[in-house]
């Protein structure tokens, strides 16, 4: 019983008392008596700081990537590596958020969707190049292309503007980790679509 109790007496001192059932340790509250405890497993979104650090980093990685590949003669490993360093971010990035703040399914949840969203229209970039893309220099002609050859480069442009968009908007009004993901996956599909439109081309 005096082990009880003391636990109890310096429970207090730290600002906790049991819950009613005896279970859990709850904060005590100055205005209500009482408060829950909250979840550990909650955690905050990380600071501004740390996003801003964050997206210097990804520049600072986008950057690299170029600076390593541009030596690189082979078009289809060209964009193999710029694809793998900014996806090594990422996926670095994610295993941070998810130790430190428990929010790397957030991130992948953003991430997934730009990718997801870009993903088709990527595809589609591909094979209209496949399909219609010319490249002649001097004494040589290209066929007319169709009405519709433009579309891929437009869509991916205003899919672009809209993840974008997106990305800033739920990182305003909070959901920073998930708008990270967004802008992070939203990089990475560039890559990928530019690197479908130009081996489409030149295929």
């Amino acid at each position: 019983m005096e082990e009880h109790e003391r636990i109890l007496a310096q429970a207090q001192a730290l600002g906790l008392k049991l819950s009613e059932d005896g279970q859990r340790w709850v904060l005590i509250d100055a205005n209500s008596g009482v408060s829950e405890s909250p979840d550990p497993s909650m955690k905050s979104e990380p600071k501004l700081s740390i996003l801003a650090l964050n997206y210097l980093v990804l520049f600072a990685v986008v950057g690299l990537s170029f600076f390593l590949v541009m030596p690189i003669n082979n078009l289809a490993l060209f964009f193999l590596l710029l694809f793998m360093v900014p996806a090594a971010h990422a996926f670095i990035v994610s295993h941070y958020l998810g130790k430190e703040f428990n929010k790397g399914l957030e991130f992948n949840k953003g991430l997934g969707l730009a990718f997801t969203i870009s993903l088709p229209v990527s595809i589609w970039s591909y094979f209209n190049q496949l399909k219609y893309g010319c490249f002649c220099l001097f004494s040589c002609t290209c066929p007319p292309t169709p009405s519709y050859y433009e579309y891929p480069m437009f869509t991916a442009l205003i899919v672009a503007i809209l993840l974008f968009i997106y990305s800033v908007v739920l990182q305003v009004r909070g959901k920073r980790s998930r708008g990270f993901g967004v802008f992070v996956g939203l990089i990475v599909s560039a890559v990928v679509f530019w690197a479908l439109t130009i081996i489409g081309f030149w295929s």
